[in-house]
């Protein structure tokens, strides 16, 4: 059952070490632990995307690969994944991280959520890369949706908030809130994705709350954490100081979902009539050459 007590959100933009899990782990429970001894604890803490490996490595994906697969482990029972269970058992918050995971012969930009009682969910990155330039990433097939104090959630990385095809599905799914763990952007690009952003908590009728990491770049400033309403008010906008951590707490009442822009059958109906025009259409026109 769906609550509508306020809940309180952790967004981290820290600084992560490329390849090291070690220690990001250890900068991610000292972050954790010091922010439940402030005052209010959080229930839940958001961390950048691929935060456990510290971020993506400069250069291409295919150059890289080695790194990544040396930094890769199985979810949920790789070493990184016991030690963020572990984390959010002893400190009683939920924490949504991210790792490159291997399953088989397969690598994934992959994000996971952890409670008090254990592992909750996984998201593999629907689009972790332009499959006309790499394909080295195993893109994920669906969207996972999971619970959190009785919220329904989603977890969109990066390009996956900011693609239309992936936030459309998260809306039809009616979720109440949408965890955005992402990678590093200069700030003359927040602008941009501030806008964007709020268009997406508007499409799925949701929270969207982001963590950015590190971009690398030499400038002063970078992006640092977005959160959005459903009704497209920005709860937060903060940048933050290259080579500085940034730690933003907030308080939110999630919405109960409910049929949102028609509900699911109004909105696959809708998509099922265009889609069958087109293809139609398509079909005419090859005919008719």
């Amino acid at each position: 059952m769906e609550r509508e007590e306020q809940i309180r959100i952790t967004l981290v933009s820290n600084v992560g070490v490329l390849g090291d899990s070690f220690k990001n782990l250890e900068k991610m429970e000292k972050t954790v632990i010091e922010t439940q001894n402030m005052g209010i604890p959080s229930d839940l803490f958001i961390f950048p995307e691929i935060n456990i490996t510290g971020g993506f490595f400069s250069g291409g994906l295919l150059s890289n690969s080695d790194n990544y697969k040396k930094s890769a482990e199985e979810i949920p029972n790789g070493p990184s994944c016991v030690e963020i269970a572990r984390i959010a058992k002893e400190n009683q918050t939920h924490i949504c991280a991210g790792l490159i995971e291997r399953a088989g012969a397969d690598y994934s930009i992959s994000h996971v959520i952890f409670g008090p009682e254990g592992f909750i969910n996984k998201q593999r990155k629907i689009f972790p890369q332009n499959p006309n330039k790499c394909k080295f990433f195993t893109p994920g097939k669906l969207i996972n949706t999971f619970y959190i104090l009785g919220h329904k959630c989603a977890i969109l990385a990066c390009a996956d908030w900011m693609e239309a095809e992936t936030t459309i599905v998260a809306g039809l799914e009616e979720v109440a809130l949408v965890l955005a763990p992402t990678g590093g952007f200069d700030t003359k690009m927040f602008k941009t994705l501030k806008n964007l952003m709020c268009a997406k908590a508007l499409i799925t009728d949701s929270f969207i709350l982001a963590s950015f990491s590190h971009d690398g770049s030499g400038k002063q400033e970078i992006a640092g954490a977005l959160a959005f309403s459903p009704d497209g008010k920005a709860l937060l906008y903060a940048n933050r100081l290259i080579g500085v951590d940034m730690v933003h707490s907030l308080e939110i009442c999630p919405k109960i979902p409910g049929k949102r822009w028609g509900g699911f059958e109004s909105r696959v109906d809708f998509l099922n009539n265009s889609l069958n025009s087109y293809f139609s259409k398509q079909k005419k026109d090859v005919r008719n050459r």
